[in-house]
């Protein structure tokens, strides 16, 4: 660019291949030292107490490392567009590209609300996870319950979790309620007819998580088989 005779342009591509380039340097020593960080702190005696992170230390160390990194890299992007004088153009283009309408029958929604819903929804079930793994392994592992109270009450949580998880997917991504009554009023006659099992089915599971007929670790016999209860769920048990 400078032979030709841009020289602005060699100025802004030199500085900011040298500026990147220290940005990326500090951010790999980052990385490395937050790395060193996790894994003290995965073994500390405040984090080891924790029934879940002593049960899962690899675990979340791996994810720790993967949410360091991937903050670290996006910061390093976003340094690097202002660098280059990019960021206000890059910005500009993602909002273009968010605000594509996408239309699909008589239903309207941009590219932008699609992702918020997808986003929100994949939150709403990592966050019932969340939620089911620390009422067992923290809470309710240290109160004393009847055997099978502390499964069906944390199952019964992360549905309430994922349930109003998807509600806010659906109110965030604009979705008309009053459309999605009328759909399933129309649409209340097949269901009633063609999901009759599945729905005798979900009222069974609600029956043995809250009567505790058959519980974890029981032994059932049908027949010649036998096997032990690994897990009772609205649809179906293992």
């Amino acid at each position: 660019a400078n032979v030709l005779g841009y020289r602005q342009l060699a100025a802004l591509l030199s500085d900011g291949v040298a500026v990147a380039g220290y940005v990326g340097l500090g951010v790999w020593v980052t990385a490395r030292v937050l790395d060193g960080v996790i894994a003290v702190a995965v073994v500390s005696p405040p984090l080891t107490a924790l029934h879940l992170v002593e049960r899962n230390r690899n675990r979340f160390a791996r994810a720790a490392r993967r949410a360091v990194s991937a903050g670290l890299t996006l910061l390093w992007v976003i340094v690097v567009l202002h660098l280059v004088h990019l960021w206000s153009a890059t910005v500009d283009a993602i909002a273009r590209v968010l605000d594509a309408s996408i239309a699909i029958g008589g239903l309207g929604f941009t590219l932008g609300d699609l992702l918020l819903f997808v986003a929100a929804l994949a939150a709403s079930v990592l966050i019932a996870r969340v939620v089911r793994t620390v009422l067992e392994d923290e809470i309710l592992s240290r109160v004393q319950l009847p055997r099978g109270v502390p499964y069906a009450m944390s199952t019964f949580a992360s549905y309430v979790v994922l349930g109003t998880g998807v509600m806010l997917a659906l109110v965030a991504a604009g979705v008309d309620f009053g459309r999605i009554t009328l759909l399933v009023g129309a649409l209340g006659v097949g269901i009633g007819l063609g999901l009759q099992e599945i729905v005798k089915d979900l009222v069974a599971g609600v029956v043995l998580l809250v009567e505790r007929t058959v519980q974890m670790g029981d032994v059932v016999q049908m027949g010649d088989l036998t096997g032990d209860e690994r897990g009772i769920g609205l649809r179906s048990s293992t």
